[in-house]
């Protein structure tokens, strides 16, 4: 292609992306393998047919996702594997014609703990903790393994281990707060589990 062909086309795409305005606001929740992508699109001068999302794999590969307008969100749970990174971005489309992508270098995020360039870090809730006070053993708590609650067709493995730590609130003995890793991802206690009456002493307990 001849130099001048190839600043004609590169002009006629700018052309294009110009005619229609980009989304704005772009945010993603991603919570218990539950990730919702979200924008807004507030400009009354053109109003777009659909949105691309598009989202790119750490290793290159890529998958399209088409929204119809009005909708201005896309469902991505799919993309959670905790051992991968993600970028997604948002295109949006007037016939022919279409906006600049937004981001543009992509929203980025992962439920791998280590991700630390990532914008979005996707995370898990401990399941509900049961904890009773027994006079002899101090504060018995008890939850259901995270693997079990969160067992997932997409993942590669499936394992058991969930390792966690115990914090003890300094103002009250009897409360405790919660929080661990599985398969790389951080768990967190959704608040803190107290019992009554005031022990001093923790028994833990992890069904399986």
């Amino acid at each position: 292609m001849e130099t001048a062909d190839l600043l004609l086309l590169l002009l006629l795409l700018s052309h294009a992306s110009a005619d229609v305005p980009p989304v704005t606001n772009v945010n993603l929740e991603c919570r218990n393998f539950h990730n919702i992508l979200r924008w807004n699109y507030s400009n009354d001068s053109l109003k777009p047919d659909k949105f691309r999302v598009e989202v790119h794999y750490l290793e290159g590969k890529f998958k399209t996702l088409w929204v119809d307008y009005p909708t201005l969100q896309s469902d991505l749970s799919y993309f959670s594997m905790p051992d991968n990174e993600y970028y997604a971005i948002v295109v949006a489309l007037a016939g022919p014609n279409e906006s600049l992508p937004v981001p543009p270098d992509g929203l980025s995020f992962s439920y791998y703990s280590g991700c630390i360039g990532c914008n979005v870090a996707c995370l898990l809730d401990l399941p509900p903790v049961n904890v009773t006070a027994q006079s002899e053993v101090g504060i018995k708590y008890q939850f259901t393994n995270p693997s079990v609650v969160y067992r997932q067709t997409n993942l590669k493995r499936q394992t058991s281990m969930f390792t966690y730590k115990v914090a003890v609130n300094n103002k009250d003995i009897q409360c405790l707060r919660i929080n661990g890793k599985w398969q790389g991802i951080n768990v967190y206690g959704t608040h803190d589990y107290c019992a009554q009456p005031n022990m001093s002493v923790v028994s833990p307990t992890t069904s399986k």
